[in-house]
């Protein structure tokens, strides 16, 4: 794929978009630290969950 062409590489006519989706979960340090299908929200949810605070346990 040449600079500039982007989206050159999928062609909508032979691929669903949903077929070849995923949640790529990126740190800012660009280390990956999981991916997942779409249909994986338990998956997501409970990564997040590692670290992430539920929002009405954060005002108590």
């Amino acid at each position: 794929m040449a600079t500039g062409d982007v989206g050159a590489g999928f062609d909508p006519r032979v691929c669903e978009p949903l077929q070849v989706a995923a949640y790529e979960l990126v740190r800012s340090d660009h280390y990956v630290s999981n991916v997942l299908p779409p249909d994986a929200k338990d998956e997501l949810a409970a990564f997040f969950g590692t670290f992430l605070l539920d929002r009405q346990q954060a005002r108590r």
